[in-house]
């Protein structure tokens, strides 16, 4: 047990660029809540599709806790950079992937259309992440 925590702490590394992330404590807990809200989101609909043969609305980007956080902080300064409306897109384009997915899936899309699909989803949740990194930055710099 020992040697098998050995080797997996061999494998952690430490990324110099999150020096400029962690002066805020707070916001760097609720933005790995945000981020892992967005995981859930998807996962929670990957799974409902397991079930479902009908299409349904989902949350939208201003509805979700991300939503929320974003409404209470668009006049803070971080949210006054090129990054900020980034993040806002990128966060649009989450909450519209995952309605086109479920949409595409229950009409029985092709499987190059899913990819396609998950494919972009995937960059805007990427996005999303390095939006909400960006904004930790910004604050610290501030």
């Amino acid at each position: 047990m020992t040697q098998t925590f050995e080797h997996m702490l061999t494998r952690v590394t430490y990324e110099k660029s999150a020096d400029q992330q962690n002066c805020d404590v707070g916001l760097i807990f609720d933005t790995a809540k945000l981020k892992i809200d967005h995981i859930n989101f998807k996962e929670n609909t990957y799974n409902k599709l397991k079930s479902e043969i009908t299409s349904w609305k989902v949350t939208s980007h201003h509805e979700c806790n991300l939503g929320k956080w974003i409404n209470e902080h668009k006049s803070s300064a971080f949210a006054q950079t090129s990054e900020w409306n980034a993040l806002l897109k990128h966060h649009e384009d989450v909450h519209k992937g995952v309605q086109n997915y479920i949409d595409s899936y229950v009409a029985n899309a092709s499987m190059e259309t899913m990819e396609n699909i998950s494919r972009e989803l995937e960059i805007a949740t990427l996005g999303v992440f390095q939006g909400l990194d960006h904004v930790k930055t910004t604050k610290c710099k501030g």
